[in-house]
């Protein structure tokens, strides 16, 4: 009886055993899979302006009085008649006409290509134009993500209110928007010197350190 019991013992342990070495073997699957998901996110494709960038080369080039939209293309070994093709196509959202002088621009290229596939237009800090260049011709607006940022600014009324938000850390925009805001809630013109005051605003950024409004 006692090897009898001893065996049915011997059994059950083993039974136990394997239980425990198919959770463990689940776990390290779940593990592989886990970094196989945190690895596929380090190597995604990068991209600039929307653009795939690993497959493209960027040029950057500021504009000069006098360059015209074709004679930056035609400078890149576009043909006349593409460009003319270019302009009468995207005419109805891009104004080629509309380019002025020391306004940096872009063409992205591809890695296997002579010629320039996108020309790139900046509208304003964080608006800007993508034009496809070649068998895709289109004109696209396109903004770049505005990152927003909480500031708070506090002072007194020295002199005029916008000298002493200045000298708070505020700007002379920041003093005419309190005043237009709060036109008709407060009377500016009864602020007396010493009289304290404390502002909490938000600021928006593009491309982590542009400045672009609040």
């Amino acid at each position: 009886m006692s090897l009898k019991k001893n065996a049915w013992i011997a059994l059950a342990a083993l039974f136990v055993l394997l239980i425990i070495w198919v959770i463990s073997s689940k776990n390290e699957q779940v593990n592989v899979l886990e970094n196989q998901e945190e690895v596929a996110a380090v190597v995604e494709p990068k991209v600039v302006l929307t653009l795939p960038a690993d497959t493209l080369r960027f040029e950057k080039h500021t504009i000069v009085s006098g360059e015209s939209f074709g004679a930056l293309l035609g400078k890149r070994g576009i043909g006349t008649a593409q460009i003319y093709k270019i302009a009468a196509a995207v005419q109805n959202d891009f104004n080629v006409r509309r380019i002025r002088a020391g306004i940096e621009v872009q063409f992205a290229t591809g890695d296997s290509s002579l010629f320039p596939a996108f020309f790139i237009y900046p509208e304003s800090k964080y608006e800007y134009w993508i034009i496809g260049l070649q068998d895709s011709i289109y004109a696209k607006k396109v903004e770049k993500e505005r990152e927003v940022r909480r500031r708070a600014i506090s002072g007194t009324i020295d002199d005029a209110l916008y000298l002493s938000v200045g000298r708070s850390g505020g700007t002379q925009a920041l003093a005419m928007s309190l005043v237009e805001v709060y036109a008709w809630t407060i009377d500016f013109f009864r602020l007396q010197k010493g009289d304290a005051f404390s502002v909490i605003y938000e600021e928006e950024y593009v491309d982590d350190t542009v400045y672009v409004g609040f």
